[in-house]
């Protein structure tokens, strides 16, 4: 989740560790975003500016509802966007690397 331009994910004991996770906070943090890694609360979840779930298949996945509740961005800026247009240029490399 996301929350005044600070990235939040649940630590690794309450969530899947996941190599696209791990990856996703290294590129925020290489750029400059701020990324925390602490439990979390549904009503954290329920008030944060932006909401994505990491995943092989999916990659980086906007949540735009949780429990019937939308998700808005109070914030202005779209971290999600930048983490997605980061993720995204650094997994071109490795598709590069891989031909």
């Amino acid at each position: 989740m996301i929350k005044d331009g600070k990235v939040f994910t649940p630590t690794p004991d309450n969530c899947l560790p996941g190599i696209t996770r791990g990856l996703v906070l290294e590129i925020a943090r290489e750029n400059g975003i701020k990324a925390e890694e602490r439990n979390l609360s549904v009503t954290e979840f329920y008030n944060a500016d932006e909401v994505f779930t990491t995943g092989t298949m999916g990659e980086l996945v906007k949540v735009t509802e949780i429990d019937c509740r939308q998700v808005f961005n109070r914030f202005g800026d779209s971290v999600f966007a930048r983490l997605q247009e980061y993720f995204k240029k650094q997994t071109d490399i490795f598709g590069e690397i891989i031909k």
